[in-house]
């Protein structure tokens, strides 16, 4: 198995194992990036979207923002992908 693949599966055992973990957003942004890296966009901006809308305050938001907005651009869901740009210039 590659290694990437195995960080999904860490990423995803840590999402569901410890789900009140202080750490839950890093793990769900790790993951939403793992996707990304493996151009299984469509999950990606899933997971995104469940990380902006579950932890508004995380820190890496910003990078967040512009990362859906990437994975919306390789969906061509160009909308989507202004709105999710447009907000990260608001925040």
């Amino acid at each position: 198995m590659p290694l990437i693949h195995l960080f999904i599966r860490v990423f995803v055992c840590l999402i569901k194992q410890f789900p009140n973990s202080a750490l839950l957003p890093d793990a769900k942004y790790g993951l939403a990036n793992t996707q990304f890296s493996l151009k299984n966009y469509k999950a990606s901006v899933g997971t995104y979207q469940k990380l902006l809308d579950q932890h508004p305050d995380f820190a890496k938001n910003p990078e967040a923002l512009l990362g859906l907005a990437n994975a919306q651009i390789q969906l061509a869901l160009i909308p989507e992908a202004k709105k999710s740009l447009k907000d990260l210039i608001k925040n």
